[in-house]
């Protein structure tokens, strides 16, 4: 009888042979500078993808005893992730928006109103509203100068306002997060900063502005990008047009046009021709003295 793997799949990098192209696919992680998860033996330099077959092949060189630090924390994370999923089979509080799932209903309330725009929780010093009262607290540190959290690594001691800043911190610290690029050897701590260095040696620039010809490594920089597009476009509605001078609201800008902005008015020779560019005399005028204007073309008027 016939195989049915009669045909082979060839990797076009290093002409490595696989009977299924999930193999290969597998395989060609190991190529791909950007999202390779492989991690290199340092005992008898293997390359291996996957958390899991890392810690396998880790446990032919270690006992659980002597067992490196950065593979303990490998092994911590493999078991969160076996009770994180046995959470998600137990959830039942669903989005009506876009079918997402939770465990419990505060956590699906927070999640809608990232749906609906509502910021229940506001800034008294700024104004700047958030999400959640944790948000919140932590923005207020921005104010205050408080940093609660103190990385603890050996000649370090620096201190920051959230969990998750010194959560990203401490990678740096850690051999086991770095990412090292193929091209300058340069490492980092953070992925998506990985990937924008690569694509800055490729030149790879996936994520372009509407309004614009700019393009960026990353969407955190093109969305910082139209943010700046965002306050020109508010300084230009906010800007008065006779003596461009800028407010900051636009009760402002409403109150100086009303009482307080003079206009420029052109004015004319008889039989001269209308050209605003040419030598026209030009008059500035207070809207005030319009009430004045106005009478007097009512008594001529009425004179004829």
């Amino acid at each position: 009888m016939l195989s049915r793997r009669l045909s082979v799949v060839t990797c076009q990098i290093c002409s490595k042979v696989f009977s299924t192209p999930a193999t290969l696919n597998r395989h060609s992680k190991l190529h791909n500078p950007l999202f390779s998860r492989a991690s290199t033996c340092e005992i008898c330099q293997e390359t291996i993808v996957g958390r899991r077959n890392v810690i396998s092949h880790a446990r032919t060189h270690y006992d659980e005893s002597n067992m490196p630090e950065k593979y303990q924390r490998i092994i911590r994370s493999l078991v969160r992730d076996q009770k994180y999923r046995k959470t998600a089979a137990q959830k039942s509080y669903i989005c009506e928006y876009c079918g997402r799932e939770f465990n419990k209903a505060i956590n699906l309330q927070i999640h809608i109103r990232r749906h609906t725009g509502e910021k229940p929780y506001m800034c008294q010093m700024c104004g700047m509203a958030f999400y959640t009262r944790q948000q919140l607290s932590i923005h207020i540190r921005t104010h205050t100068g408080e940093r609660p959290y103190t990385c603890k690594a050996a000649g370090c001691g620096k201190t920051f306002s959230s969990p998750a800043a010194i959560y990203m911190h401490r990678k740096i610290h850690s051999d086991a997060q770095m990412y090292r690029c193929h091209i300058c050897e340069k490492t980092f701590a953070k992925r998506l900063t990985y990937i924008g260095h690569v694509r800055a040696h490729t030149n790879e620039r996936p994520f372009k502005c509407s309004q614009c010809p700019g393009a960026f490594t990353l969407r955190s920089k093109l969305n910082l990008h139209m943010n700046k597009h965002k306050q020109e476009a508010e300084r230009e509605a906010l800007t008065c047009s006779d003596c461009n001078t800028t407010f900051a609201t636009v009760e402002d800008l409403d109150a100086h046009c009303a009482d307080q902005c003079y206009i420029t008015v052109h004015t004319y020779e008889e039989g001269e021709e209308l050209d605003i560019d040419g030598q026209a005399q030009v008059i500035v005028l207070n809207p005030e003295d319009f009430a004045d204007i106005e009478n007097s073309f009512i008594e001529e008027e009425d004179g004829l």
